[in-house]
């Protein structure tokens, strides 16, 4: 992504942020001066409710993964619009501003939607299901080097995740760790890879306290080597938390255990993970390549 791209998608998202708190404050001040009800109410839902979705996402867990159209939202959005322009057509609004706010909150909806949740990658011309990924190094929490050649003899999945910071990563992780044991059952190494400080990841390791696997990408370069480098993909303003701004696509990549990579998602849109579903029917599918269940999953990789 274009640094110009990247300076103007982190203004857009904390001017968005702004505007939605703002306007349900205003809003809700005018309502409680017994202003107009519907009018306002309907400016509420309308610039609100995404920015809501947003915050809440950050204290709460969200979901693993999103509709990239999110209808039940445009819906709710559209609707806030449709009440506070109807009243005020009607003859019983509080002026212009309820519908200016409603509009407003319409507009950078559809630009979050259909704009700012877009990735604009291209597909890896490395992640191609037959082949065999070309080897890497990683890290482990403590700095220590990982070789890709350590993943040889058992399937793993690799998930490569923006970092701490991206709700939806976490969540996808989140999910992945719930569902582990399923995972363990096929004898499936799960390798979690982020290009995120190395305290980051070991907070992270210490949160979910499973044999799950998790490494850093110093500097994004095994992000680069496959083809799934996200250029200054981090918001602006996360280098004073220590992220660099260059970030990895969000990707699985599924490898047998003969390290020939079976199945591999590039989503384009950062609301859009698979299904763990999805990787599980591709193991089963290559039976022969998954290890036997009773061999377990395992957890000590060999360090280069």
């Amino acid at each position: 992504m274009p640094r110009s791209e990247r300076v103007l998608k982190s203004l857009f998202i904390y001017l968005l942020l702004g505007a939605g708190v703002g306007v349900g404050v205003y809003a809700g001040r005018a309502l409680g001066r017994s202003e107009p009800v519907l009018a306002w109410v309907g400016a509420r839902l309308a610039a609100s409710n995404l920015p809501v979705r947003i915050l809440l996402s950050y204290v709460r867990p969200p979901p693993a993964r999103a509709s990239p159209l999110m209808p039940g939202m445009l819906v709710g959005v559209g609707a806030g619009v449709v009440l506070a322009v109807g009243v005020t057509w009607a003859g019983r609004g509080a002026g212009p501003l309820p519908v200016l706010f409603a509009v407003l909150g319409g507009v950078y909806t559809a630009l979050y939607v259909f704009w700012f949740c877009w990735l604009g990658r291209s597909r890896s011309e490395v992640l191609v299901p037959g082949r065999r990924l070309p080897s890497f190094v990683l890290e482990d929490e403590a700095g220590r080097p990982v070789s890709s050649e350590s993943f040889l003899g058992a399937p793993t999945l690799l998930l490569f995740y923006r970092g701490n910071w991206c709700p939806l990563c976490i969540a996808q992780v989140r999910e992945v760790a719930e569902r582990y044991r399923e995972l363990e059952r096929r004898g499936v190494r799960v390798v979690l890879v982020s290009p995120q400080p190395h305290e980051n990841t070991r907070a992270l390791a210490q949160r979910f306290q499973l044999p799950l696997l998790f490494l850093v990408d110093p500097g994004a370069r095994v992000a680069r080597q496959l083809g799934i480098l996200h250029s200054s993909g981090t918001p602006l303003g996360f280098e004073a938390l220590g992220y660099e701004a260059d970030t990895v696509f969000p990707t699985g990549v599924l490898l047998g255990a003969d390290g020939i990579l079976l199945f591999a998602h590039q989503t384009d849109n950062y609301r859009v993970r698979p299904e763990l579903d999805t990787f599980l029917h591709v193991l089963d599918a290559h039976s022969p390549f998954t290890a036997s269940p009773a061999l377990g999953c395992p957890t000590s990789p060999r360090r280069s």
